[in-house]
């Protein structure tokens, strides 16, 4: 790339960051594919990790899933039942033969549940587990209580990410090169990260309002835990994959789709960011989200900016709802 086509390329890219429709529709990917000329990782580039990702049965869990074990990763993929990991393990054997499939684990995991998250972080301790995906979630329009006594969207987005990052953080750490990469949403624009976000009742609840609300956490947790656990073998990314027509979206928001739908991306078009986290090393910048291969602002409002030392604050509440706080026990934390 020259230098002149170069600078006529960053141009286009902020022109389109600068507008929602230019930058999350498969406008956006498409140019900024073309300009930038993305590829799929080379296999050597994803062939010695083993990744976990959380909500592998569909949309962007299900695309990743495909192209890692496509390039030769190792994948341990968790499933909401013993049938959904049949039919998982099932399918990408058909799809791409037996020798992938054999580099597929698939293991049960309730995010609603954090018992169910802790006997799932018990079994795999001790496995090479070198990247963790935390790509499951929904949007629910009416209020539920998980078992914990969570709202579930934030259980779901936020406290059961959070500990399950907790509990394998030190099977991170022996890695030497590891990484954590949240898969939040540009919905996380319109909030701004809520005080009271994990004491959340019925009275006037918005389901799209609460999704929102636990993707902005997603991303100040993320900073947080680059901030905490961040060093050289180990770093922590969000990333948001704009419009994606997922299963999800459909359930969640039918006439978004139906009125937006020429313009949404493909499940392989919102997985290319969270294949190019794990494949590549980019600096694992604070206070950003990546989206299309490039890190970009938390915020496109005055409105959603946090309060002075609420971001601390959240860490200290979410320690204290999942009744642990992380440490560091290996020497390449910082």
């Amino acid at each position: 790339m020259t230098a002149r086509h170069n600078l006529a390329a960053k141009t286009i890219d902020a022109l389109l960051e600068a507008s929602v429709v230019g930058s999350f529709s498969r406008i956006g990917f498409a140019l900024r594919a073309r300009m930038f000329s993305y590829g799929q990782p080379t296999v050597n580039a994803v062939a010695d990790r083993h990744v976990l990702l959380t909500g592998a049965n569909s949309g962007i869990g299900l695309a990743t899933v495909i192209a890692l074990l496509a390039q030769g990763a190792t994948v341990t993929a968790t499933t909401r039942s013993p049938e959904k990991s049949r039919a998982l393990r099932a399918h990408m054997g058909q799809l791409l033969g037996d020798e992938a499939a054999g580099r597929l684990v698939t293991d049960e995991l309730d995010l609603h549940d954090l018992a169910s998250v802790r006997r799932f972080a018990a079994r795999h301790a001790d496995q090479s587990i070198d990247t963790l995906v935390h790509n499951a979630g929904a949007l629910t329009h009416t209020f539920e209580e998980t078992v914990d006594g969570f709202e579930h969207t934030v259980q779901t987005h936020v406290l059961a990410p959070f500990l399950l990052t907790t509990l394998l953080l030190d099977t991170l750490q022996r890695s030497g090169n590891a990484r954590v990469i949240t898969v939040t949403s540009g919905g996380l624009y319109t909030a701004r990260l809520n005080d009271n976000l994990f004491a959340r009742t019925r009275d006037g609840f918005n389901g799209t309002a609460m999704y929102a609300e636990a993707k902005r956490a997603q991303l100040v947790l993320t900073s947080q835990w680059q901030r905490r656990f961040g060093g050289p073998g180990l770093s922590f990314y969000a990333t948001h994959p704009g419009w994606v027509q997922t299963p999800g979206l459909e359930t969640a928001l039918p006439g978004f789709v139906n009125r937006l739908k020429r313009l949404l991306r493909t499940p392989q078009m919102g997985a290319d960011t969270i294949l190019y986290l794990i494949a590549h090393t980019p600096p694992p910048l604070l206070h950003r989200v990546w989206h299309d291969r490039q890190p970009r602002r938390q915020h496109r409002l005055p409105t959603t900016f946090n309060r002075r030392g609420r971001a601390g604050q959240l860490w200290a509440d979410a320690c204290a709802a999942v009744d642990m706080t992380p440490y560091a026990r290996s020497s390449s934390a910082r």
